[in-house]
């Protein structure tokens, strides 16, 4: 070729036979470039700089094994650090959805300064691949051929779940330019608040993330407390209202008790008056027995009509 590598006649037909069963025989032929591109680089590697071979090709592992072989290189050139920061970073870039994995893409801008050279590691083997401002894993081989990666899914399944919720949450949010409205309190859910206590789960929250359940927690912090204060204006309003209707219903009782004293004060006066008027015309009354006593008897009958 034009870099002056010779390949072996029967390179190329194992590859295309390899390519032609799927894949070792899984019926797995998406991707089939960046696989072969891998396959060739490992292939290369595991034989001389000018030349190579078939068995240099099943040497590497061949098509399905030749991804997980230049995964592994290329992990096992970082440090402990890089290493857990590379576990991070892969798991960030896939998502559960029921029984299958899948690829996300992530912000660069989400990527720390410890992250950065691990990422670009995997960007130069072609593990990952940047494209504007986001970075995803290159090819959906990587998913299921690296052993590693693998585990690290199973192992973290449950908080992957978690994590695809949230980002569900978290696109809404963004959708909506970043109204409040659009905000849930997710962290309010117990299972994911219980996922939230734990730093070695909320480590792989991207900073788009972390902004959503900040926003969300003094958004509805603010809002228990609106509603606290609500709560606590109508209390003092209802207490205001039923001393009011404490004091009308006394104001009440003691006008109806007062109108009723003055009404039986008046009743007795006038009861008073006409006792006196009536004492009155029966001793007048008497005083006519002898000379008119047709006049008596009918004053006696006017005093008896007063008060009997």
């Amino acid at each position: 070729g034009l870099a002056g590598v010779a390949v072996e006649e029967g390179l190329v037909q194992a590859l295309l036979n390899d390519l032609a069963r799927g894949v070792d025989g899984a019926g797995e032929t998406q991707a089939v470039l960046p696989l072969l591109s891998n396959a060739l680089l490992a292939t290369w590697a595991a034989g001389g700089s000018d030349r190579m071979t078939v068995a240099d090709y099943y040497a590497a592992g061949g098509v399905s094994r030749a991804v997980e072989s230049l995964a592994e290189q290329v992990y096992g050139s970082l440090t402990p650090e890089q290493q857990a920061a590379a576990e991070r970073l892969f798991l960030r870039l896939v998502g559960v959805s029921a029984d299958a994995v899948v690829r996300e893409t992530l912000p660069l801008d989400a990527i720390d300064e410890v992250t950065r050279p691990v990422m670009d590691a995997f960007v130069a083997a072609r593990m990952l691949t940047v494209s504007g401002d986001e970075v995803q894993i290159s090819h959906d081989a990587l998913l299921a051929h690296w052993e590693r990666l693998r585990g690290w899914v199973a192992a973290r399944r449950d908080d992957l779940a978690v994590l695809a919720r949230l980002r569900r949450a978290v696109e809404v949010w963004e959708d909506a330019d970043r109204d409040p409205a659009a905000l849930v309190p997710i962290d309010r859910l117990a299972a994911v608040a219980q996922w939230l206590d734990d730093p070695l789960r909320t480590d792989l929250l991207a900073p788009a993330e972390r902004e959503f359940l900040d926003a969300g927690e003094r958004h509805f912090a603010s809002v228990l407390d609106q509603e606290r204060r609500a709560n606590a204006r109508l209390r003092r309003q209802r207490r205001l209202a039923l001393g009011l209707t404490a004091i009308a219903t006394a104001l009440a009782l003691v006008a109806g008790f007062a109108f009723w004293r003055m009404r039986d004060s008046q009743l007795a006066a006038e009861s008073a008056r006409l006792q006196a008027q009536s004492r009155q015309v029966a001793i007048a009354a008497r005083s006519q027995r002898a000379k008119d006593p047709n006049l008596q008897a009918q004053m006696a009958v006017v005093s008896a009509g007063l008060a009997d």
